[in-house]
């Protein structure tokens, strides 16, 4: 099999993501892992296709996967399936596993503030809200209108009064 088609089929998936055609991006990803069962690529935002549908079980069938052919390296290429992962775990209470991947994922990308703010949220999650506070004002320091930070603040300050 051609892995630029694969590629292609992939880069079609992600854009059936964006427009919220999960069910259309579900059924190309499956049409791409037959086609080359072993080619990361697919399997993360198969993944990520999965948990919008509400599929939490075959996402992280898919995250798990795309994370065994990179051998669980934390590195770019994995980068959506940890991430995607973390996702199906606060969606079905799994917050603390949540935790441990997304600061796993903080040392390995520290200026990024996407996970600082996922980061945020799962620990608001799992009852350490003083530290979400304290890692959402310091993404909101630099993106002012990052919408989960600005979330956990405000969450924060009503669990006060």
């Amino acid at each position: 099999m051609n892995p630029g088609h694969i590629e292609a089929m992939t880069n079609e998936g992600k854009t059936l993501i964006t427009i919220h055609r999960y069910q259309e991006a579900v059924a190309l990803f499956d049409r791409a892992a037959k086609l080359a069962p072993n080619h990361s690529t697919i399997y993360p935002d198969w993944c990520g296709a999965y948990a919008m549908l509400g599929n939490y079980d075959l996402a992280e069938e898919k995250c798990l996967k795309a994370l065994e052919l990179s051998n669980a390296a934390i590195n770019e290429s994995s980068f959506n399936a940890y991430l995607n992962l973390t996702y199906v775990y606060r969606k079905t209470h799994r917050s603390p596993q949540a935790v441990d991947i997304l600061q796993k994922l903080t040392k390995q990308f520290p200026e990024n503030l996407l996970i600082r703010s996922k980061l945020a949220g799962a620990l608001f999650e799992v009852g350490e809200a003083r530290q979400a506070q304290l890692i959402a004002e310091a993404v909101l320091a630099r993106n002012a209108t990052d919408e989960q930070a600005l979330e956990i603040v405000k969450k924060v300050r009503l669990k006060k009064e």
